[in-house]
């Protein structure tokens, strides 16, 4: 526009406002004459006026940015890499004249200070204290000047380089002993070598052997041949690289001399005389990134290993000076395209994109979706980016309004995006625009063996869009409606509106594959690379798109691509000059088929391959059907490539040359499957030919079943349908899938504070997978000597009990009580008869103990086995003499296993409850009172006494007074009375009283008796109180009256 106002300037034309925007727009191109009459509508854009006009366009084409913007810009603005310091006063007098200051010189003179590339210049700089913007300039062009000047002396020059000047992967290194300079020979006049189209020049050659010669540095490069590292001397005067035989024999040792292959090429030395070669092998090598095979001549002389020209573009090293290797000068296109990388969203300079919409559909209205609280923040700090951007403006109304959804990038940020399927997608008229197939694209790739890939940044958002389309994206979020004045991800016409602006912009490039935002270079060299390389980041410039650095690579022998590798180490590309090869095969499960160059050396490379199963139906067929169908499938596979082109067309089933040979009729009796296939292969150039089944493997294996998976496969085979890539990781569902060299790693990390089994498994199934996860947990946790230290008791298992005793006093239990009251027990317990012993101890030493149990064997005898606890005095020396000498066996029990000894334990806690209970008399009479209590009563289980078991008889107690123990006798003395007293016997009832007689008369009487109960034969029984006495009725005198006592009947067992 300034160069408008130049011209009209110029040319004296200063017509009426009118007249100038209509010169004005007669003048501009058509974008941007569509660009001021959208601006203009409704009304003609020649009647907006000038300066109204001017208005809208600088603020649609060049938006003015707020001053801190401006001025941040101008304060982040450095000198760049091979830019002039004239170059950078420009620029940085450009930014400047945007960021108003109040004091123009001084902060130019400040940036310009700071932000010059040399060191040294910014010190000598820095030691003034006021210098002026003029002084500066002066300064850094005299140091330009003197750096330029010393830079041509130096090219001049046969000086050695230093270190520094040498690139990474390279080294220096000097001969073992200083050589005499050799006698300089005349210069002779370049020529060609026979066998090849190289132009030798002798001087060049001759020059790096002197300075080899003069013991002087060689600059040299560590290669890897043959998986082995070789120091090759690095020399641009030889146009191809060499080996001599001894070091090639040691790198190939298989390989003969018959093996090699024709040399194509004549050497001669720097003194004209020749080197006779042994021939070229293919060698691989590895350098860098570069790895492949390259070819190398090997000769008959014991020479150095050289790294000729021919090696240079494929390393990607190259000349810069006479003896400066340089890596490339990818450095050099990136800084000179930094505007192009620099992070920031570009802005498409064409036409805006306009959105077809059907007016017959309403515009559709939605309301805001909810956000969760967590993903607030990180949406409103999308929301302020876009913002910043110029993606989106607030509105305050619109028609269109369409809710966003939040997908969560793997960096765990939110990209914002337009649920459009239920708005604008339902307007939008379709694009015919079709979407490259994969192979297309692929295809024109041609030669490439290195490669480029660039990826644009928010893609979509870089194109902008008219105020209708703009309106039609609207979206609303909970911070009100935003328009969005850039092409936005959803909507259904943005693929095919992307892509066709991409090969506009892209056409004409060779070797360059545009898909939506990813851009594919490759090219046969380095340098074709970066050539082709600046004709796209050129064009980008031009048309204002920005890419993304970090997602770019450059230079690279391989890069995948739309989910395929591309590598010139994997397949060779489809070429429409090489001959091709379609091989097929058949099994009984499937069919495969390899579309195949043949190489100049008669070898087959693969350009793609195919497979597939055969149904139900087609397993039925016979073989020389499924053989027939390999190779249709495969042409139906390939008719891309093999449609218009002769093809050789290989099987390993002689019957089909009689029948499908396209030189051959088709004979008069085929079956209707066959002749259909017959008439379908009319349609190409084929010729078909017969290899035995050996020479066919590459086809053949692809007709073998895949369902046989080894078992360290089985694994991930059950889970491949949840498998996936992402970034070079494989993933199961959310989790990351560890390979085995690095669980050892993991899983010190899932055991950190030792969380135990199940919280580790918890955590590792939130993370991370790998087949037997659990399983090499639990290993891990049982190997872990604090965590088995730590964990609980295991649960008791079933409860084993005691083989049962011989017989009475054979098995023994023991164990002390106490101290219980200030007082010791031993107690020791009859596993037979349960007959318990409980001797009151005033010591419990092992002498004691022993004491104590000579006692007990004295009444009772010896026992075979004595069970007891592992307390001191069991263990000790006396306790195991004591029992050694009796030929008792000890049978201790386990540590802290209570239940091991458990009738000596139960022992204890029935003579602590029962003694407790006492609370009369010393510790001796209630020892004897609970001893006397315990033996005579039945145990439960047995329904005997621990006496009856153990003695064989029942101890007589108090309460056996209560009854007569032996009721014959009694009845025999009844009778003798009975004879002597034959009288009617008195009956005798409750309330009848009766008074013992003493046997003498003398005697007294003493106590008062009551009859309570008639007993058959008028035998009653009397229980005089505090006393033992019975006495039958003729003994005693009724009607007597005594003091009443207590008494109870006691009937009399027969």
């Amino acid at each position: 526009m300034e160069r408008f106002e130049c011209y009209v300037i110029a040319s004296k034309n200063h017509g009426q406002p009118e007249e100038k925007c209509s010169f004005f727009l007669s003048c501009c191109g058509p974008a941007m004459f569509v660009s001021a009459r959208a601006l203009a509508a409704p009304r003609p854009a020649y009647k907006l006026g000038w300066d109204n006009l001017m208005a809208k366009l600088k603020s649609h084409y060049a938006p003015t940015p707020s001053k801190i913007a401006r001025r941040f810009a101008f304060r982040r603005r450095i000198q760049k890499l091979y830019e002039s310091i004239s170059q950078f006063l420009e620029s940085l007098r450009t930014t400047a004249a945007q960021c108003d200051f109040q004091n123009l010189e001084e902060n130019l003179v400040e940036q310009f200070v700071c932000g010059v590339r040399d060191v040294n210049l910014r010190s000598r700089m820095f030691r003034h204290q006021d210098i002026t913007l003029l002084q500066a300039v002066e300064t850094a062009r005299a140091a330009e000047l003197s750096e330029q000047s010393t830079a041509d002396i130096e090219r001049l020059q046969l000086a050695s380089p230093t270190p520094a000047q040498m690139s990474a992967g390279l080294l220096l290194r000097p001969t073992a002993q200083p050589q005499a300079q050799p006698r300089r020979q005349p210069p002779r006049p370049a020529r060609r070598a026979e066998d090849c189209h190289t132009i030798y020049q002798p001087h060049a050659v001759e020059g790096s052997v002197s300075q080899a010669s003069a013991g002087a540095w060689k600059v040299a490069a560590t290669v890897q041949l043959e998986g082995q590292p070789c120091l090759m001397e690095v020399d641009s005067g030889s146009s191809r690289s060499l080996l001599s035989w001894a070091a090639f024999s040691r790198l190939c040792p298989k390989v003969s001399q018959a093996q090699l292959l024709p040399a194509d090429t004549t050497l001669w030395d720097y003194q004209g005389n020749l080197i006779p070669t042994l021939g070229s092998f293919p060698i691989s090598v590895a350098y860098g990134s570069f790895q492949g095979k390259l070819p190398i001549l090997v000769v008959k002389k014991s020479l150095p290993a050289l790294l000729g020209l021919d090696w240079f573009p494929a390393l990607g090293l190259s000349i810069g000076g006479v003896h400066r290797v340089v890596s490339s000068s990818l450095e050099g296109i990136l800084s000179e395209f930094a505007d192009v990388f620099d992070g920031q969203l570009g802005c498409y300079k064409g036409t805006p994109i306009s959105l077809s919409l059907d007016p017959q559909v309403a515009p559709i209205w939605l309301k805001a979706r909810r956000v969760p609280f967590a993903l607030r923040a990180k949406v409103d700090a999308e929301l302020d980016k876009l913002l910043a951007q110029g993606v989106i403006e607030p509105v305050d109304h619109s028609r269109w309004e369409t809710p966003i959804v939040l997908p969560v990038k793997p960096d765990r940020s939110v990209q914002i995006c337009a649920d459009y399927k239920s708005t604008i997608n339902l307007a939008l008229q379709a694009n015919p625009y079709p979407v490259p197939v994969v192979q297309h694209l692929l295809h024109s790739l041609g030669q490439g063996c290195i490669f480029a890939k660039l990826d644009m940044a928010q893609a979509y958002q870089q194109l902008p869009v008219d105020d209708d389309a703009a309106a039609a994206q609207t979206i609303v979020t909970h911070r009100g409606a935003f328009r969005c004045r850039r092409l936005q991800f959803g909507v259904s016409v943005a693929p095919g509106i992307f892509q066709s602006l991409m090969e506009r912009l892209l056409h004409g490039l060779p070797g360059v594959v545009p898909y939506f935002d990813d851009v594919l270079i490759a090219a046969t060299s380095r340098s074709e690379l970066i050539e082709i390389l600046r004709n796209v980041l050129c064009r980008f410039r031009g048309a204002g798109l920005k890419l993304k650095s970090s997602k770019c690579s450059f230079a690279v022998p391989r890069v995948e691509f739309l989910e395929t590798l591309t590598s010139s180490a994997v397949l060779i590309q489809y070429n429409d000059r090489m001959p091709l090869t379609l091989a097929c095969d058949a099994s009984p499960y499937g069919l495969g088929a390899v579309l195949s160059h043949v190489l100049p050396n008669g070898s087959e490379a693969p350009v793609a391959f195919y497979s597939r199963t055969l149904s139900l139906a087609e397993c039925n067929y016979s073989q020389i059907d499924k053989e027939a169908l390999a190779a249709v499938s495969g042409i139906k596979r390939f008719h891309d490539y093999l449609y218009g082109r002769h093809l050789t067309l290989v099987t390993d089933h002689k019957p089909l040359l009689g029948l499908l040979a396209g030189d051959k009729p088709t004979p008069p009796i085929l079956s209707p499957r066959m002749t259909r296939w017959t008439e379908f292969l009319a349609a190409y150039s084929y010729t078909l030919q017969y290899r035995p089944g050996k020479q066919l493997g590459h086809a053949d294996a692809r007709g073998w079943p895949t369902d046989k998976v080894a078992d360290s496969f089985r694994p991930f085979k059950a889970q491949q349908a949840e498998l996936s890539l992402h970034g070079g990781c494989l993933i199961w569902g959310d989790r990351v899938v560890i390979p085995a060299t690095l669980r050892p790693q993991v899983l010190p990390l899932l055991h950190k504070d030792h969380p135990g089994i199940v919280h580790m498994k918890a955590l590792a199934h939130s993370y991370v997978w790998w087949p037997l996860l659990d399983a090499e947990i639990a290993a891990y946790v049982g190997r872990c000597t604090t965590c088995q230290l730590s964990r609980p008791n295991p649960p008791a298992g079933p409860a084993r009990e005691w083989e049962a005793p011989r017989g009475p006093w054979s098995r023994l239990h023991v164990d002390f009580a106490g101290p219980f009251h200030g007082q010791n027990f031993l107690i020791v317990v009859d596993a037979y008869s349960r007959w318990v012993e409980l001797v009151l101890m005033a010591s419990t030493t092992a002498e004691s103990t022993v004491r104590a149990l000579r006692r007990l064997f004295a009444t009772h005898g010896l026992p075979d086995i004595l069970v007891s606890d592992n307390g001191l005095q069991f263990t000790a020396t006396a306790f195991q003499e004591f029992l050694a000498e009796q030929g008792i066996r000890h049978a201790p029990t386990a540590p802290y296993h209570l239940a091991s000894n458990g009738r000596a334990e139960r022992a204890v806690r029935s003579a602590k409850e029962a003694l407790g209970r006492m609370d009369r008399g010393d510790w001796q009479s209630r020892v004897a009172a609970y001893l006397l209590s315990q033996h005579p009563t039945p145990c439960p289980t047995t329904n005997k006494s621990p006496a009856e078991l153990l003695m064989g008889r029942r101890l007589r107690t108090p309460l056996d007074r209560v009854g007569l123990a032996n009721g014959s006798e009694w009845r025999r003395h009844l009778d003798q009375l009975r004879r002597r007293l034959p009288m009617e016997p008195t009956s005798a009832g409750p309330d009848n009283s009766a008074t013992p007689q003493p046997e003498s008369h003398s005697q007294a009487f003493t106590y008062p008796g009551l009859t309570y109960q008639a007993l058959p034969d008028s035998d009653n029984s009397i229980e005089i109180p505090q006393s033992d006495q019975f006495r039958q009725e003729a003994f005693s005198k009724s009607g007597l009256a005594y003091p009443s006592a207590p008494c109870r009947v006691a009937p009399q067992t027969s």
